[in-house]
């Protein structure tokens, strides 16, 4: 389960960097912001886990597509200025989560499928098959996405050659906030 969500992290992390070229160290707060708002969503506030799940995702995208409209944006030609940047949103997120939800909180989110699969001596937890089926579903349909849609297109062109995609009438912007949202998107954590 726990390499399911790292290739979530990972394939945002390139994402991020194909489209950008920023090298977001933000991007494992970004997995502990959706980790917390599943918990207070769907958990503290009782909405329910897959209410979370989703507030989460949108929390998320949220704050990745600011990320890339206030700060990144700004930066575009100074590779080191959005370096520092990203470690200051780091600081940031962290020290957010720990003024909200104390330097101890330990949260727990409960499992929204009961029960095991048992083979033989082996019990294998169902919430942890459905994340990994989850994350197989979510990768292939991002790799669906990016070979067959005209943002998958626009999203590769701006990855190969920004100047050249910007000649051919496409936002480099607008790609950047995208593909910026949909990478902070994807790493929320799943039930323990």
């Amino acid at each position: 389960m726990a390499s399911a969500a790292t290739a979530l992290v990972v394939v945002g992390l390139a994402l991020i960097f194909g489209v950008m070229r920023v090298e977001n160290f933000a991007h494992g707060e970004l997995y502990m912001v959706g980790a917390y708002a599943v918990w207070w969503i769907g958990t503290s506030l009782g909405a329910g886990y897959w209410v979370g799940f989703v507030g989460a995702i949108l929390v998320t995208a949220i704050i990745g597509a600011l990320m890339e409209l206030l700060l990144f944006r700004r930066l575009k030609d100074n590779p080191m200025g959005a370096l520092i940047v990203t470690v200051g949103v780091l600081l940031i997120l962290q020290t957010a989560v720990v003024w909200l939800f104390g330097i101890n909180s330990n949260p727990l989110v409960d499992a929204p499928i009961k029960g095991v699969l048992r083979l033989g001596e082996v019990n294998i937890p169902w919430h942890r098959l459905v994340v990994i089926a989850a994350t197989l579903v979510i990768l292939f349909a991002l790799a669906a996405i990016l070979r067959t849609t005209k943002f998958g297109w626009a999203t590769r062109a701006v990855a190969q050659d920004k100047d050249a995609a910007s000649l051919q009438g496409i936002s480099i912007g607008r790609i950047s906030m995208s593909a910026m949202a949909l990478s902070a998107g994807l790493p929320v954590p799943p039930a323990h």
